[in-house]
């Protein structure tokens, strides 16, 4: 594996790490309304896996579901280096 690939598996780990504690969300129960197991979650967390982009944008959207405004649901878009467009 390259640095590269680690570094980015390493930041999209601490994003869905900080974005579950956002939500308040264990990783059984992040995993669930991801339609993954907790172990998948505790991967990517910890960087021994990164999430695909589907898992990523799902992310966004319990972001933008949940009562937080959708600036947090902007923000992790941005670190996934794509464009969400919120009206508020």
């Amino acid at each position: 594996m390259t640095a590269t690939a680690t570094v980015a598996k390493s930041a999209a780990g601490t994003r869905f790490l900080g974005a579950r504690e956002l939500l308040g969300l264990t990783q059984t129960e992040l995993g669930f309304r991801l339609g993954v197991h907790y172990t998948t979650v505790a991967r990517w967390e910890t960087s021994e896996a990164g999430p695909s982009l589907m898992a990523q944008w799902a992310m966004v959207g319990l972001l933008l579901a949940s009562d937080l405004k959708p600036a947090a649901a902007r923000r992790f878009a941005d670190r996934i280096g794509q464009r969400l467009v919120v009206e508020n």
